[in-house]
């Protein structure tokens, strides 16, 4: 059974894990593109880096707390080494999830640039390079949480379903405005 201390360091690790990831990763990858891609225009914006940080935050930290739950249920059936847990999730979520968000909506601006499969695959090694972050959190969180009391531990718990749920709600309000 899944211990308190347990989910609490694996809804942490996926919430940072996926803030850091997707808010830089994706930074990154979009100015790898900018300079490979003839069309695109290669300048930083300071709307370009905003828009992708409040993205990332959005996303990567409300998608990536119920994935660190995930990942703390099932790494200890992963039969590989530790840091190949994390690697081995990562091409989990990109073989499981991945399709979805390259179909979604918006997923047309991956192929808008040129190369597309390069825009493609830079963005598919986010989810591998996430799954070893979340390994590496998780570890750290687990120490940390193993000398706070069980009340706090609860608080901590309300507190995080508290973030997940507003960055949830602030993620859905964003793409119900979109449609109407």
């Amino acid at each position: 059974m899944l211990q308190l201390k347990d989910a609490i360091a694996g809804a942490l690790s996926g919430f940072m894990a996926g803030l850091l990831v997707t808010a830089i990763g994706g930074r990154i990858i979009m100015r790898i593109i900018a300079l490979v891609d003839p069309f695109t225009d290669p300048r930083f914006t300071v709307d370009g880096t905003l828009f992708l940080v409040i993205i990332g935050i959005a996303f990567g930290a409300a998608l990536g707390a119920p994935f660190g739950l995930l990942y703390i249920t099932v790494q200890g059936l992963l039969p590989v080494p530790r840091y190949w847990k994390g690697l081995l999730f990562g091409l989990f979520l990109l073989l499981t999830t991945g399709g979805i968000f390259f179909s979604m909506d918006q997923a047309e601006e991956f192929t808008d640039f040129e190369p597309p499969l390069l825009a493609v695959s830079l963005f598919g090694l986010l989810f591998p390079i996430y799954g070893v972050v979340i390994e590496v959190f998780t570890h750290r969180f687990d120490d940390w949480l193993s000398i706070i009391s069980e009340s706090r531990l609860k608080i901590i718990g309300y507190i995080i379903l508290t973030i997940i749920c507003l960055l949830g709600l602030l993620m859905n309000i964003g793409v119900i405005s979109e449609r109407l």
